[in-house]
């Protein structure tokens, strides 16, 4: 069935396994690890046990201008530190990523059914907005959203809608087309990352598939994302159900300049 405010079709059982909610913003260059550590102690209750750090993640920016043909691009940049630190709930599958230029949430399937993204969307403002607060209170600055990410894996077992990568077309009609002969070969395996403009401009939508985890069960995974170059006037809903993909772990993400539809598939 398609959610009564989007086209999205809505699953009884949607087949994503992880949806995260990130926003990058301008750098807080006074924020260090033991700030985090800080708000993790004032500001989350006692569900949240676990902390970790690890190597931030880059800054990106969705562009539209055109690039030169025949121009080659690449960046070098030093290891940041602080680097990203990860505070995750013991088994509930829910995590938060800090660093001075990104604010993420995760949802895993490891706790439990998905909860819908309306869920996790109520869940990410409550603590982002604790963020916020908490940045003002510590006098680091002010936090100047600049891109927004939405991002969704996805898994569907070999064997219930598909069996071998020549049937991934009929699962994801609108990306892969039905393979044609090529002599006695047999297709193996089909990869690919598809763009899509989220007009005027407001940011892409990506899908690629990729093969899941050493010694997980074969699948498709889908990722879905936006990114946006600044907070959207006001928000729009997203419908609570997406398109599955094939099995091997497809990922989608959505990367705009706008803020996080108020509903999404899923």
């Amino acid at each position: 069935m398609a959610d009564e405010q989007t086209s999205d079709p809505v699953f009884e059982d949607p087949p994503v396994i992880e949806t995260v909610l990130g926003v990058q913003f301008a750098p807080l260059n006074g924020l260090t690890s033991a700030h985090v550590g800080w708000f993790w102690k004032t500001h989350l209750d006692g569900e949240w046990q676990k902390v970790a750090e690890t190597v931030a993640l880059p800054d990106e920016f969705e562009r539209f201008e055109a690039t030169p043909p025949g121009r080659v691009q690449f960046r070098v940049e030093p290891i940041r530190f602080p680097g990203r630190v990860l505070i995750s709930q013991v088994n509930d599958g829910r995590m938060i990523q800090i660093q001075p230029t990104r604010f993420h949430y995760n949802w895993n399937r490891v706790g439990g059914e998905y909860p819908r993204y309306r869920k996790v969307l109520e869940e990410f403002d409550r603590h982002f907005g604790s963020f916020c607060r908490f940045v003002a209170e510590a006098k680091l600055g002010e936090v100047v959203p600049n891109q927004w990410e939405l991002t969704y894996i996805d898994s569907i077992p070999q064997g219930a809608l598909w069996n071998t990568p020549a049937d991934w077309h009929e699962v994801l009609p609108g990306l892969f087309s039905p393979p044609g002969p090529v002599g006695s070969s047999r297709l193996e395996s089909v990869g690919g990352e598809w763009h899509f403009e989220i007009p005027p401009q407001r940011g892409r939508r990506r899908a690629w598939p990729c093969p899941g985890p050493p010694g997980a069960r074969p699948g498709v995974s889908r990722g879905e994302g936006r990114r946006a170059r600044r907070p959207p006037p006001g928000r729009r809903t997203p419908g609570d159900g997406h398109r599955p993909a094939p099995a091997r772990r497809p990922r989608a993400s959505r990367r705009s300049p706008t803020r996080f539809p108020g509903t999404a598939g899923g």
